[in-house]
């Protein structure tokens, strides 16, 4: 009975263990401050401004102006930033979702199944 008995406490422990280490925050379920967002971000030739109301735009100063950038819609739930870039004239988007990383005053950092990549804040 004994044997029986500690076997019980030992399987119930071990489910505990594996319960708690299982709950624990990954960084799908963070969540991240959307105000911060708003602003000019650079990574080298690449430039990323997010405005508060969901829009914005993007250029590559290596091929274009910030006059003939891209338009693009924006959301952030969680550490989930979906991009809709608008295609020219047309009604058609491409649709990129990236998982955030870092979000601060100064840093922006998301990344995708390829690459991550970092901003800092210039205006």
């Amino acid at each position: 009975m004994k044997t029986k008995l500690f076997r019980l406490i030992g399987i119930c422990a071990a489910m505990v263990v594996a319960l708690v280490a299982t709950s624990c925050s990954n960084s799908d379920d963070e969540s991240f401050d959307k105000a911060l967002m708003t602003g000019k971000w650079q990574s080298g030739t690449e430039y990323y401004y997010f405005t508060s109301d969901g829009n914005g735009y993007t250029w590559d100063s290596s091929e274009v102006t910030e006059e003939d950038a891209q338009d693009f819609t924006w959301s952030l739930s969680g550490s989930l930033l979906t991009i809709n870039h608008k295609m020219g004239i047309s009604s058609a988007q491409i649709t990129k979702i990236y998982t955030m990383q870092t979000l601060t005053s100064t840093t922006l950092k998301f990344k995708d199944d390829y690459k991550t990549f970092t901003f800092t804040k210039v205006q």
